[in-house]
């Protein structure tokens, strides 16, 4: 049995793809961390609600005012779960604190 599976949570760096493939990267953060120069998106975004709980290849659809489109999630780059690791490493610094796909298993939600 392989390692569990991943999936894009709060804090998450995601990268992600359209239809046409063009490839963007967004940032999940709160309310008060929005930067859009930065793709920094609130965790309430209609993009960040579609790509939460998605893992590597899956597709997703956005349900934004602007219409419907579907998106494939293919990586999330940084910042592992502060839930899993940092609460148990509380020393390790959040810069230490990553994964191979930077997200909580699906058993650790």
């Amino acid at each position: 049995m392989g390692a569990p599976r991943a999936h894009v949570f709060f804090g998450a760096t995601v990268r992600y793809a359209n239809a046409a493939g063009t490839e963007r990267m967004v940032r999940i953060v709160g309310v008060d961390e929005i930067d859009l120069n930065r793709n920094h998106i609130s965790w309430k975004s209609p993009l960040a609600r579609a790509l939460m709980k998605s893992g590597p290849g899956d597709c997703v659809v956005l349900h934004a005012p602007g219409g419907t489109e579907q998106l494939r999630s293919s990586t999330c780059v940084t910042s592992a779960s502060l839930w899993s690791r940092s609460a148990h490493h509380p020393a390790q610094s959040r810069a230490q604190a990553t994964s191979s796909y930077g997200t909580r298993p699906a058993a650790d939600r």
